[in-house]
């Protein structure tokens, strides 16, 4: 009787909360709204390298590259060969994959800094290419003009989701199946090989599990979904240029997945929805950004090596008991 009371509290409390995501577009104003659909864009970037990071025990810095991967590829299909937005959103994904492919077989192969190293030095090259293959990239000017997503609608034709109500569903939807795709890979044997990795690689390898293999299809799937993210802000922006490559992109989901916590899949979205708005009500501190990055990077780790989900988690289990005890 008591597991009946639990999960039926629990669905009503997942109702309430799918219900406030739905209505949210009607209680807050255009700004905020904008602020949401980016914070919802980094989720999916953040879960990403949570998925190397948190879950494998590997530090890829070049979630920007494949970040830029899957916003120019979606922009040159749309804009130079008139391609609609599902099969460019599609078309990142898997570019992305691939590139993650050739690049982790390389790189996964490296121990410690050495990895670290080479995906830092793929991401420069990637940025450097950017601005430099104006014929095909538009160079520092970027590529502009790049359409909105439109959607079948029966008996009306084709919806164009061109406000920032229109396109906050959308990206609510591929965050919620981004959430969900991880979730279930976690608790599936290849996720559960994932963190056996993390834990103590020799031991892995000593049991049977083909370390190598594992990390670089974790790999591919990483970068896969950071060219999805990369996809939907190119959508969203229409315009994208060489700035979306820098280091920046690759340090910011970096600090939302450690302050979130990492290894769990509600620490990164923590993380991701914090460090969006942060920035944005505190402008004036804009050209510091790498800086307090850095610095709250730093912190993090000392005093918070578990994140703000630690305490949560913490805060719940007190809760938890104290109804129990009732």
């Amino acid at each position: 009787m008591k597991t009946i009371n639990t999960n039926y509290t629990k669905m009503i409390g997942y109702s309430l909360f799918t219900l406030g995501l739905i209505a949210l577009p009607w209680v807050i104003d255009i700004y905020q709204l904008h602020i949401m659909i980016i914070a919802y864009i980094f989720v999916i970037l953040s879960l990403s390298l949570n998925l190397m990071v948190g879950y494998v025990g590997q530090l890829p810095l070049c979630q920007a590259a494949f970040f830029g991967i899957g916003a120019y590829t979606s922009a040159l299909l749309s804009v130079k060969l008139a391609i609609s937005f599902w099969p460019c959103i599609a078309a990142s994904f898997l570019v992305s994959a691939f590139v993650g492919f050739l690049i982790g077989f390389v790189t996964l192969r490296l121990a410690g800094h050495f990895f670290v190293l080479i995906t830092v030095s793929f991401a420069e090259i990637v940025h450097i290419l950017a601005k430099n293959l104006e014929e095909i990239t538009g160079g520092p000017t970027g590529i502009k003009g790049i359409p909105a997503p439109t959607l079948p609608v029966p008996f009306l034709g084709q919806l164009t989701l061109d406000t920032e109500q229109g396109y906050y569903y959308l990206v609510l939807i591929f965050t919620a199946l981004t959430v969900y795709l991880i979730w279930r890979l976690m608790r599936s044997l290849v996720g559960k090989n994932f963190v056996a990795i993390r834990e103590n690689s020799d031991l892995a390898e000593a049991v049977g599990i083909n370390t190598f293999r594992y990390k670089l299809i974790a790999f591919i799937i990483s970068m896969g979904f950071s060219g999805l993210a990369g996809s939907l802000y190119a959508h969203y922006a229409t315009l994208i240029c060489p700035t979306i490559l820098s280091f920046n992109y690759t340090m910011t989901p970096l600090v939302m997945v450690a302050i979130g916590g990492q290894g769990t899949i509600l620490g990164p979205i923590i993380g991701a929805l914090i460090f969006t708005a942060l920035p944005e009500y505190f402008r004036l501190l804009a050209q510091y950004r790498l800086v307090i990055l850095g610095m709250v990077l730093m912190v993090t780790i000392v005093v918070l090596p578990r994140g703000i989900k630690s305490i949560l988690d913490k805060v719940y289990e007190k809760i938890r008991k104290k109804w129990s005890g009732r």
